[in-house]
């Protein structure tokens, strides 16, 4: 029996139907439908309707007024809360590293307060109804503009910006997601709404039910080893993971923006928007050495004392027998190139050789590569490439022989307990560095015990800041500094990577959330060019250098796995070319991402323990282990709770240094990883106010 839909005859309803039109006999029936076409105007209707009464009560005068109070006061109470500090002491808010953050919160609710007054004249005097609502958006103008961070522990504006990107509008998403589906619902959609939500079930599943196996996961088949039965912490494991999923996925990769670094930020004229445009003429310029700048100046100090020292240049001769190492080339069409020539000093050689003599030391190469942000398990996710190469060295397989290659002359080992003051990168360098708390008044530099021992130094990484971080010089008056021989910072203080007046954009320089690129490259890999150069120069001498990257600074945990491919051959290069027996690689992190995102949102737990539980991975040669360090304690330590003090004890003990006769370190609170660790005297309560948050904790001290 055939059926026939009316719906494909209702153009006949407002004519004078003829019967002959419509084909009916006995064996017919008629099947009356539903036009879908009407329902889906009528669905066009109510979401019309449902957006006009939207609009009539947002733009309503009393809840617009409501809304803009709420939202203007909330941005204050944020801000408020980003003054990391004044939360511990009101004494420490009155200090002068605060004062001027007062200033500039005084200045944003001063001139908020001002473009609100003149919007309630305009909406009430002068009935400008249709402008009063763009106006009251200048408030977050302002408040956006004027309240950025002004530290690493102070996001500012970062802060505000994810969370009104990732909250409010992914809740405004949802909410309309929900209307579409449920408010306009009909059989044609049933389909697509039961795959959308089979979709989000499983992935709500797989988040909340799946174990964190991998948590406990690492290198080579190794694992966490929570055992109460050992003298080593127990380790909280989250109870739910996603972030193998997610990331693996990439879904915040928004370097896609940005394919290829080629042709990004070389543009002349940003080179010039600081700098005096007398010298808009030339072509070549020269960056200035920075060794000698104070490490305890500013972020926008170092920045000026860069812009004024920046000079001309007339040709390739004068970049290669100047005192200067770093160097831009525009060409006609203004894009810019960068050059490097590190400068070879034969009378700090012979300076040093003399120093070496007198000073025996168990490693003659030191090299640090050090990436700021990262935890041991995100390094595991993104840097494949090099972590294959430190699994071929890993000290369970050093009875393996893997056809004579390279690896076979190297042992590596992986730290699942080392843990991070806090989740800035000052309270963990301190330590690292200087053998001092941020909370205490003195410490010295590790490389100043690096130059006493013959060393050469060298330091560089893509941030203008000395020491990635600020530095507050009331507190660290008294911290023994020492200069860099090789230092390459004057670079990134350009403003084709950093606007010293935008230091926290979110698309260019540090914390940018796609591709760092500069003038044509990733921002990194003149790092790796200026240390490859200093390794090559100073081949047979002691060398100490710290590499370090700021890719991980960013929200979106993406932009960092861009390092792996350079990080991973610039390693082999070192194993190959650069490293003996008495050799130490170093590849680090301070603590795990921390900048605020999406992450933070659905995985709080999983990214909260990733923030204090970064990478540390120590590579070393396997002739070493019979004369001079007992390898089996290195790989019992690797369980064991750990912080920077340790490793700033282990280079000490590996330069001969005795830290006793320092008393202004903190000397109780590091050992070498080359001595076995007592466990039991381990945890989070050994370190009283320096840990912000604990999830390691001794079985011996429960």
């Amino acid at each position: 029996m055939e059926k026939i839909n009316i719906s494909n005859y209702s153009h006949l309803v407002n004519e004078n139907i003829d019967e002959d039109k419509i084909p009916f006999n006995e064996a017919t029936l008629i099947e009356i439908e539903p036009n879908n076409n009407n329902i889906d105007n009528k669905c066009s209707e109510k979401i019309k309707s449902f957006v006009s009464n939207f609009k009539e009560i947002l733009f309503n005068k009393k809840a617009q007024y409501i809304i803009v109070y709420f939202l203007y006061f909330i941005s204050i109470i944020f801000y408020l809360i980003s003054l990391i500090g004044c939360k511990d002491s009101y004494s420490k808010c009155q200090t002068a590293e605060y004062i001027n953050l007062y200033f500039l919160l005084a200045k944003c609710i001063i001139i908020s307060s001002l473009i609100f007054i003149v919007d309630l004249f305009l909406h009430f005097l002068m009935k400008l109804n249709k402008y009063n609502y763009f106006i009251f958006f200048l408030i977050y103008f302002v408040i956006f503009y004027a309240s950025r961070g002004t530290n690493f522990a102070n996001h500012g504006t970062y802060n505000l910006i994810g969370f009104i990107i990732f909250f409010i509008f992914g809740f405004i998403i949802l909410f309309f997601l929900y209307k579409f589906f449920f408010y306009c619902y009909n059989r044609e959609r049933k389909k697509w709404l039961a795959i959308l939500l089979i979709i989000i079930i499983l992935i709500i599943i797989w988040n909340i039910l799946t174990p964190c196996s991998n948590f406990y996961n690492g290198m080579g088949g190794e694992k966490i080893i929570n055992d109460p039965l050992s003298d080593a912490c127990e380790l909280q494991i989250p109870s739910s993971c996603g972030l193998d999923f997610l990331t693996g996925l990439s879904l915040l990769d928004f370097s896609f923006l940005r394919r290829t670094c080629e042709g990004i930020n070389n543009d002349k004229e940003k080179f010039f928007k600081y700098l005096d445009k007398k010298n808009n003429e030339y072509n070549n310029f020269s960056f200035p050495r920075t060794e000698h700048y104070p490490p305890k100046n500013s972020f926008t100090k170092l920045v000026d004392y860069v812009e004024k020292d920046i000079k001309e240049v007339k040709n390739n001769e004068e970049m290669e027998h100047s005192n200067r190492e770093v160097f831009v080339s525009f060409d006609k069409e203004g894009m810019g190139k960068i050059e490097i020539y590190l400068k070879k000093n034969n009378t700090l050689i012979e300076e040093r050789r003399k120093i070496a003599e007198k000073n025996p030391v168990k490693f003659e190469n030191i090299y640090i590569l050090y990436i700021d942000a990262i935890s041991r398990n995100h390094f595991r996710r993104k840097m494949k490439k090099t972590t294959k190469i430190i699994e071929k060295m890993l000290y369970i397989n050093r009875n393996k022989v893997q056809n004579n290659s390279i690896y076979d002359n190297y042992n590596s080992f992986q730290f699942f307990k080392y843990y991070n003051f806090d989740a800035n990168t000052i309270g963990n360098n301190l330590p690292f560095i200087y053998g001092s708390s941020h909370k205490a008044t003195s410490g010295i530099s590790m490389t100043k015990f690096m130059k006493e021992k013959g060393f050469i130094t060298c330091m560089t990484h893509n941030s203008c800041n000395k020491e990635l971080f600020e530095w507050n010089e009331e507190a660290f008056k008294e911290f023994e500094f020492a200069e860099w021989d090789h230092e390459n910072l004057a670079l990134f203080c350009d403003s084709n990577y950093e606007d010293k007046n935008n230091i926290w954009a979110i698309v260019d320089g540090k914390s940018s959330v796609v591709r760092k690129c500069f003038y044509g490259k990733d921002s990194f890999e003149y790092n790796f060019e200026y240390v490859s150069q200093f390794l090559e120069a100073y081949k047979n001498e002691r060398k100490f250098f710290k590499l370090m990257i700021g890719d991980g600074h960013e929200s979106t945990l993406e932009v960092v796995k861009y390092i792996d491919n350079t990080l991973s051959k610039f390693l082999e290069n070192i194993l190959n070319n650069y490293s003996d027996d008495k050799t130490i690689i170093i590849v680090m992190s301070d603590h795990g991402a921390q900048m605020p995102g999406l992450y933070d949102i659905i995985l709080y737990k999983e990214r909260i323990m990733e923030k204090f539980l970064g990478c540390f991975f120590l590579i070393l040669p396997k002739k070493n282990n019979n004369n001079i360090t007992n390898y089996d304690n290195i790989f019992y330590n690797q369980q064991k709770f750990i912080t920077t003090y340790d490793l700033h004890d282990t280079l000490l003990d590996a330069i001969n240094v005795d830290k006793l006769k320092y008393p202004k370190m903190d000397n109780e609170k590091g050992q070498s990883l080359f001595e076995k660790i007592n466990g039991k005297k381990r945890d989070c309560s050994k370190f009283p106010g320096e840990i912000e948050t604990c999830f390691c904790e001794s079985y011996a001290n429960k």
